[in-house]
């Protein structure tokens, strides 16, 4: 399974319901929102290649460049078994929502 975070607390946000469609928008830690790649968007990709063309959807879909932008891509050998799976495998969410640095 390849999934995309960013940084936010709204699984309602528009630029992520839409480029994760139609998979579910899934909240980390209270500060990360994270879905599972669309296949539209995965295709035979690499990560680097996801990363971008996921971007450009945020982009094109209004996500307002000044905000937090730490798109990441990751693969698990395994589809999660729970609504919030991921939460130990972000260290960085801890600090980054401590710090203030999601917006």
């Amino acid at each position: 399974m390849t999934y995309v975070v960013i940084p936010g607390h709204n699984v309602s946000d528009p630029w992520m319901v839409n480029c994760c469609h139609p998979n579910p928008v899934n909240l980390v830690n209270k500060c990360w929102e994270w879905c599972q790649v669309p296949d539209t968007i995965k295709q035979d990709r690499s990560e680097s290649e996801i990363l971008s063309v996921f971007s450009s959807c945020l982009r094109a879909e209004g996500k307002n460049a000044s905000m937090s932008n730490g798109v990441q891509v990751r693969s698990a050998s395994s589809p999660p078994n729970r609504p919030i799976p991921f939460a130990g495998l972000f260290l960085a969410t801890v600090a980054a929502c401590a710090l203030g640095l999601v917006v």
